[in-house]
């Protein structure tokens, strides 16, 4: 997703992208948390709570993106650009990189 926006962003058409892309990050918050999450409760994972907060701040902020796009407020195709880049990079290479060694108990 971050790999589209940004190739939309380079060629001008950032705009029609956003909004399929937001859409997506929609369905992949409610997929994706949940069967991470269904994950920490198997392991007894000690970070657990912490980690689920930082999934509903993501999707707050998705929500808000959706919301924000539905209502013409903003062109934001530079804003979640960096917002991916951000949850790509300190979130899903650094937050959950923390359980992967973590056995089932």
């Amino acid at each position: 997703m971050i790999n589209d926006l940004y190739q939309a962003f380079t060629e001008g058409k950032a705009n029609v992208v956003t909004v399929k892309i937001v859409k997506e990050l929609v369905k992949y918050t409610q997929y994706h948390f949940k069967s991470e999450e269904e994950h920490f409760l198997k392991l007894n994972y000690p970070e657990a709570e912490k980690h689920i907060e930082q999934h509903n701040s993501f999707t707050e902020t998705v929500l808000k993106f959706s919301n924000d796009l539905s209502n013409n407020e903003v062109s934001l195709s530079y804003e979640l650009m960096d917002f991916l880049r951000k949850w790509l990079i300190d979130h899903i290479m650094g937050t959950d990189k923390q359980y992967v060694g973590i056995k089932n108990k």
